[in-house]
């Protein structure tokens, strides 16, 4: 079989195919050896079950973030109540954050195969612990877990990917979302409706997602079937890969991510912003993300756990800011929307914006996801290289949010200082009463403000809404900020490179092994797989 050697394969397309027979072209990279073929996998059994098994997982992984987002109040008060029912949201956040790297790059070196089927199998055990919970505590750990695989069950821009042309990456991981989108679109209402139709309530959102990762499982086992081990390394054993694992970088991303994002989560809600816990946890965690940073750059590693010299990619380094100001703008239009639906009532045109806003965020998002995975130079770093795109977008995401909650508490807590109390102080709201008057009113305790002396329906009407028009004012004060994020990625997708030579490739960078049809007729190939 014929070889053809090159440093890096940013011009796959370009790589001649040397035997006709199998259609396979070998090409050098830095992991070892990546294989390029220009057969259609679409009638091959085994892409169709290994592409159903993705969308699958996706979907389940979405309804283990989306289904509980309406939820949670209904939760802490079913198991409840707990101070830290918050978190069961946030943990999913924080180990996806986690997670896309480290499956990434184990992935790459190791095979993909048994990391998308164990990632599969633990959604499966977190949904068994969510759905059987009888404590906040419990769940939070089950969210943990499912965090931890949807790390791998959101991969599939490269797992599936790298198993299709180029040219028809777009559509393939288009098609993808869109299995995925009855949870990711509608998961909030979903979850609801199981909450008001059925017995067991919000325990359905874990058992619908226990039936879709066994199912997801199964169709992994059965056809799913990438380049084995020894298909990517042909000399280099399992021990040789295990005692060149970036074992220092792993516990100091690890360390450092956690710590910063757990800190930022607990300012303002758990601990007040200028508190130890989370003053010494921002910056102990940014410290030792530097020190990550500077591990990767300046240590003499064979397997770095992100390589550097990703970054010194123009075209890379331009979509990750893209693709984190999208994450900034979804995550937090995901915590604010809601709200803001309360402060107006343009309902229509509120909802007119918000829609609008969330396609273009979608479509920003996705075309930088897809086109991520082609100007990464080493096709053999593929999942490398977009585990530290995801993990940096959605760390992103995470400190939008806490940067708007922050500035939306500041401004509310200034606007009713100035504008709330002073116009129920005139509407003859005694003034001992203001404090207890102020917190009913903003937890929504209607028999509670009935009950504060001195209250009547004209002080209730008229503060709830000057607080309605405190929000109003403070959301003007967080969406100039959001803009301003907006401006950033606007300047940044300027300089988005111009793909038209590689997104037409008709070049495939995996092939999946066993036996497939294709168009009809049968290949035979390894259960090692064709590299």
């Amino acid at each position: 079989m014929g070889t053809h050697q090159a440093d890096h394969v940013d011009q796959i397309d370009l790589v001649d195919v040397a035997n006709p027979g199998n259609n396979l072209a070998y090409v050098e990279t830095n992991m070892d050896v990546v294989a390029l073929t220009k057969k259609n996998p679409y009638f091959e059994r085994n892409f169709i079950g290994s592409y159903l098994a993705v969308c699958l997982g996706a979907l389940s992984s979405y309804g283990g973030f989306v289904l509980l987002a309406t939820s949670l109040a209904l939760i802490n008060a079913d198991i409840g109540p707990s101070a830290n029912i918050t978190w069961v949201a946030l943990v999913w956040t924080l180990s996806l954050s986690v997670g896309y790297t480290l499956v990434g790059r184990l992935s790459d070196i190791f095979g993909r195969r048994w990391f998308f089927i164990g990632c599969s199998l633990l959604a499966t055990i977190g949904c068994v612990v969510g759905g059987t919970a009888m404590n906040v505590n419990s769940l939070i750990g089950a969210n943990v877990l499912i965090g931890m695989a949807a790390a791998g069950q959101l991969s599939f821009s490269y797992s599936i990917g790298e198993l299709v042309p180029i040219k028809h990456r777009g559509f393939v991981l288009a098609m993808a979302f869109t299995a995925a989108s009855p949870f990711s679109a509608l998961g909030s209402y979903i979850g609801r409706l199981f909450v008001v139709y059925t017995a067991a309530g919000w325990r359905w959102d874990y058992y619908v997602a226990i039936i879709l990762n066994a199912l997801s499982i199964l169709l992994y086992l059965a056809f799913y079937h990438p380049p084995h081990f020894q298909d990517l390394h042909r000399n280099r054993s399992r021990m040789q890969e295990l005692a060149d694992l970036d074992y220092g970088g792993m516990i100091l991303f690890v360390a450092g991510l956690v710590l910063f994002l757990m800190g930022l989560s607990w300012g303002g809600s758990l601990y007040p912003w200028d508190s130890a816990h989370v003053i010494a946890t921002i910056v102990v965690g940014f410290v030792v993300c530097v020190c990550f940073v500077l591990y990767e750059c300046y240590m003499p590693l064979r397997r770095p756990l992100i390589p550097m010299h990703l970054f010194r990619n123009r075209d890379y380094v331009v979509l990750v800011i893209v693709t984190c100001v999208g994450g900034m703008l979804y995550y937090s239009q995901n915590a604010f929307t809601g709200a803001l639906a309360g402060v107006t009532t343009d309902q229509n045109g509120a909802s007119a914006l918000a829609t609008l806003s969330a396609i273009m965020i979608g479509a920003m998002e996705s075309m930088a996801i897809t086109l991520v995975t082609i100007v990464i130079s080493d096709q053999s770093e593929l999942g490398t290289g977009v585990g530290a795109f995801g993990s940096l977008r959605a760390m992103s995401g995470v400190v939008a949010t806490t940067i708007f909650s922050a500035i939306l508490t500041n401004k509310v807590t200034g606007y009713t200082d100035t504008i709330v109390v002073p116009d129920l102080l005139k509407a003859g709201l005694p003034a001992s009463s203001v404090v207890l008057f102020l917190t009913a009113l903003e937890a929504g305790d209607s028999s509670t403000l009935a009950s504060v002396p001195g209250v009547n329906k004209t002080i209730i009407s008229v503060g709830a809404a000057a607080l309605k028009l405190s929000y109003s004012k403070a959301f003007i004060i967080v969406y100039l900020v959001s803009i301003a994020c907006g401006v950033l990625s606007v300047i940044a997708a300027w300089f988005t490179p111009n793909l038209e030579d590689r997104i037409h490739s008709h070049a495939v960078v995996r092939r999946l092994g066993g036996t497939n049809v294709v168009n009809g007729s049968t290949n035979q190939a390894t259960e090692d797989a064709e590299v």
